[in-house]
């Protein structure tokens, strides 16, 4: 028997289990993995950290350009959803079309960065959707701080979703116990002593003291709970898919 041919066919299987574009396909290919990995007595873990450490499958992504210089509260958003799916993001300026803008790029495990990616996309969106129907309180309208008002709503509404996601997996690390390898080393210190090595180290400075109007502040963090951030987590196919 030839277990890297039978661990090879199951990265494939995993590949294909992992396109959205053919469900019924995919559903093959994750019950093909499932019978194969118990034929075998192979564990899910020790697949995927064989996946992390083949450098080809740490990549970068950047998001497509969106502003000329990135709002601090789209970068609080951008770094907490990174460190949840562990990944690190960082930026770097670009001229695309002849305009310079400010990229940002997340790195790690390829399924990861695909999630952190979407992720970000699908919160940012629903983040300006939102803030297009506010209705500016009358006080800031007439005193003409309208700008300042909804500036400080947008980072309301930013340090509440940070906090919600925080707190989600502070909660689901105390519930789920943390995959370990074989080897006795955890998947999520594996995936980031690999991102280290290939890409470096990733330092991030401290969040700027800011003078908020307090309703602005207050009417974005309410505001932003209606954004399901849990639902929208658990609902992406995440790494891998479920194999239960």
């Amino acid at each position: 028997m030839d277990i890297q041919k039978i661990k090879d066919r199951i990265q494939k299987l995993l590949a294909m289990a992992n396109d959205s574009s053919s469900p019924n396909e995919a559903a093959i290919a994750a019950s093909r993995v499932q019978k194969l990995m118990a034929k075998y007595n192979l564990e899910m873990v020790d697949l995927i950290a064989e996946d992390v450490l083949d450098e080809d499958n740490l990549i970068k992504t950047d998001r497509k350009a969106r502003y000329k210089r990135t709002p601090a509260y789209i970068q609080w958003i951008e770094v907490a959803i990174a460190k949840a799916f562990n990944c690190e993001a960082s930026s770097k300026w670009e001229t695309r079309d002849g305009v310079e803008y400010d990229i940002s790029i997340f790195y790690g495990y390829k399924t990861d960065v695909d999630v952190v990616t979407s992720l970000c996309e699908y919160i940012c969106d629903q983040l300006e959707k939102m803030a297009k129907r506010v209705e500016i309180p009358a006080f800031y309208r007439d005193r003409r701080l309208s700008r300042r008002y909804m500036a400080d709503w947008r980072k309301g509404a930013a340090r509440e979703i940070c906090n919600r996601i925080e707190m989600f997996y502070g909660e689901s690390e105390q519930e789920v116990e943390e995959p370990v390898t074989s080897t006795g080393q955890s998947l999520v210190n594996l995936k980031q002593d690999a991102i280290v090595k290939k890409f470096g180290q990733f330092r991030y400075g401290n969040t700027t003291t800011y003078r908020y109007t307090v309703d602005g502040m207050m009417d974005g963090g309410a505001a932003a709970q209606s954004i399901s951030i849990s639902k929208t987590i658990e609902d992406e196919a995440y790494a891998l898919p479920d194999l239960s």
